[in-house]
């Protein structure tokens, strides 16, 4: 009886051919390309960056940094626009079809066309040149809510995004995050998502108004909701990240 054996050789048959489309392996965000995966993966994807470089190359290895920095944000964009890299002292032949002689040398594959990266080389820079690539135009506003009654009018007309400090904001770390992610919002959402941030020294009109104790805090509301999602805050501060605020928004968003 071959049933079996037959059996087997399907199972391993399949096995092989869906590990030839898995999807290359993360290097901190940054995918890694090779012989084998590189012509499905640029079939696979529109528009993608990819970095040919050298592990002994120092220019390469300052550049590493920068590189994950980025992925860890253009993966995410609304279209995304995922970086990779390929080590090309250990694959020459996919470097030299691709004309690479200098490490770093960094190509643009839009539809599977090549073209040369000449961009900037540190992770804010990389990141709007993707955006611009993909055609991501325009930056998120921040408006300050001065008033409930303000808070109120801006969640009767659209989902929003309101983050509550302490004065003075300058100060504040954690505020600059938020202010950030407000300017990027566009480039992360699907829908229109307003950002509104309130301040105050002791008593803030909006944390009453929502029965908001503790501060700094995160609300997100979708469009006339009365109640909030709260983020839950981080202790330790440095935790409170571009990232994390746009991980539990895209959560919130899909409630």
């Amino acid at each position: 009886d071959q049933g079996p054996a037959m059996s087997f050789r399907l199972a391993l048959s399949l096995f092989f051919t869906l590990a030839c489309f898995a999807e290359p392996e993360l290097d901190d965000n940054v995918y890694v390309l090779n012989p084998d995966n590189f012509d499905d993966w640029i079939a696979k994807n529109d528009l993608t960056i990819v970095e040919f470089y050298a592990p002994w190359c120092g220019h390469c290895q300052s550049l590493a940094p920068e590189w994950a920095a980025a992925a860890a944000k253009t993966r995410k964009l609304k279209p995304p626009v995922p970086l990779a890299k390929v080590d090309a002292d250990a694959h020459k032949d996919l470097a030299s079809k691709y004309d690479v002689s200098g490490y770093p040398t960094i190509k643009i594959f839009k539809k599977g066309k090549a073209s040369e990266y000449d961009g900037p080389r540190e992770a804010k820079g990389i990141v709007n040149f993707a955006k611009k690539l993909a055609g991501i135009t325009g930056a998120g506003s921040l408006t300050r809510l001065k008033s409930a009654d303000a808070a109120t009018e801006l969640i009767s007309a659209s989902d929003s995004l309101i983050g509550i400090f302490r004065e003075p904001t300058g100060a504040s770390a954690m505020f600059n995050v938020f202010a950030e992610v407000a300017g990027d919002l566009p480039s992360y959402v699907d829908s229109p998502v307003k950002s509104a941030y309130s301040a105050a020294y002791k008593d803030d009109p909006i944390a009453a108004v929502f029965g908001i104790k503790s501060i700094p805090a995160v609300l997100f509301f979708k469009k006339g909701a009365t109640e909030p999602v709260s983020m839950p805050i981080p202790r330790n501060k440095k935790e409170f990240t571009e990232d994390a605020i746009t991980e539990w928004l895209d959560k919130a968003l899909k409630l």
